[in-house]
């Protein structure tokens, strides 16, 4: 039986309330409760907020609050809410089910807990603002208290939140491969940055080896001295040929990368800089310059 409360719509189950919907798909921001008249609020239902198209669908939503003691995001539950800029998930929330975030496409910041059991590979398909996902650490404990209490007792007990101990940012790179759904899926509870650098290893297109290679050493936690070596052969071999694409594209953010690890080749550099001044790459043209300055021709200045 579906009820209704202020602009939500929902359902009653055994383990407590399901959000099926909205009355009005015509605003900007929502805080879910924790509880809807005495019972908590655990699942958001297939397709909740992204109803029959993406006509109707809440795409005026550019924020949403989720309540600690959510436990699942079902299939398409936010799909298409393309308005949708960051979504961050409870130290509760155990199970993303596929194309939960599918074509949010302004979606650039997502926090899950290190909890999560289950996030389906298409959960975040077709999010073309997001780069990575952050895992947030939260304190174990190993008393049945809190969320747990609450959850067995019918939702009645104190709700204690557990504090964070850290967040771990894991970059995802976007191609066509098929990979993204795999990087999406090792985020979940079993996530370690093994598992991540062995998929370095496998098809992902040669672009995104790039970009991940540049990650991995900016950001070498748990990094074997096997996938350091793996990582910096990469670099040495195709930096020259991505450099020039990054400079002809003006990408400073790649560039600026290359230069943090020191993989600019400095016998190219006049070649680069000249290409910047060609192709009206300005942004780069100063920052080759200013390398060149620091690196070759005073290095002691730097």
């Amino acid at each position: 039986m579906m009820y209704e409360y202020e602009n939500l719509k929902y359902e009653i189950h055994d383990k407590g309330v399901t959000i099926a919907g909205v009355l009005d798909n015509c605003f900007s921001s929502l805080q879910i409760p924790e509880k809807i008249n005495n019972k908590p609020v655990r699942k958001i239902g297939f397709r909740a907020f992204a109803g029959q198209s993406n006509s109707d669908s809440c795409k005026l939503m550019s924020s949403i609050e989720l309540p600690y003691g959510l436990m699942e995001i079902a299939g398409g539950a936010f799909a298409a809410c393309i308005s949708l800029e960051k979504i961050s998930l409870s130290s509760t929330v155990v199970q993303i089910d596929g194309s939960a975030f599918y074509n949010c496409k302004s979606l650039s910041e997502v926090e899950i807990s290190d909890s999560v059991v289950s996030i389906s590979e298409t959960a975040f398909e077709n999010c073309m603002n997001l780069n990575g996902i952050t895992i947030v650490h939260y304190q174990k404990s190993s008393k049945k208290s809190g969320f747990f209490t609450d959850l067995f007792s019918g939702g009645n007990s104190h709700t204690e939140h557990p504090a964070v101990t850290g967040k771990t940012f894991v970059y995802i790179p976007k191609d066509e491969s098929g990979l993204y759904g795999d990087y999406v899926r090792i985020c979940g509870k079993y996530f370690s940055w093994e598992k991540y650098d062995s998929l370095f290893s496998s098809r992902i297109p040669l672009a995104g080896k790039i970009k991940i290679a540049l990650f991995r050493l900016q950001n070498p936690y748990d990094l074997s001295d096997e996938a350091r070596n793996e990582y910096e052969a990469c670099l040495r071999s195709y930096s020259d040929q991505f450099i020039e694409h990054y400079i002809k594209t003006d990408n400073l953010e790649m560039i600026v990368k290359f230069g943090s690890l020191d993989m600019i080749n400095r016998e190219m550099i006049n070649d680069y800089i000249i290409t910047a001044k060609i192709t009206g790459s300005n942004n780069v043209l100063l920052y080759l310059v200013s390398y060149r300055y620091k690196k070759i021709t005073n290095p002691k200045h730097e």
